[in-house]
């Protein structure tokens, strides 16, 4: 649906009845071919995080779906803990860490009514949230 819903399908179509978008396809065609060596610049300059180049190295042509992908980089954000001690995985898979690094770098985030780290704190902040 999503490729309806943006238009990537009915774009063949669309170039031929609107006139508009065929020239805002130009358009995007000269702007791609400009920025295209940028691109590869900086793409030559670029230092992939650690995580995906476990990533890759453990990848094989039978990981097709998109969950054979998020299993690699799990498995590769488990590997590097145990071989470098790296949790920087905790800024996206643990929203306490996140919010905290927030917080701590004077980034926007929503007010938290607290951060708990136990199910015993939880169950207690809930009970004495609703009296």
């Amino acid at each position: 649906t999503y490729g309806v819903e943006n238009g990537a399908l009915l774009q063949p179509v669309l170039v031929r009845l609107d006139p508009h978008v065929a020239a805002a396809r130009k358009r995007a065609a000269v702007y791609y071919d400009e920025q295209r060596p940028h691109f590869e610049a900086a793409a030559k300059r670029f230092h992939l995080h650690a995580h995906f180049v476990e990533t890759a190295a453990n990848f094989s042509g039978r990981d097709t779906s998109y969950y054979d992908l998020v299993e690699k980089r799990l498995r590769a954000m488990v590997t590097l803990l145990r071989t470098q001690g790296r949790d920087d995985f905790k800024i996206e898979k643990d929203k306490c860490a996140m919010y905290s690094f927030f917080g701590r770098n004077s980034l926007p985030h929503p007010r938290l009514l607290g951060v708990w780290r136990s199910v015993d704190a939880s169950v207690e902040a809930l009970r004495s949230m609703a009296n």
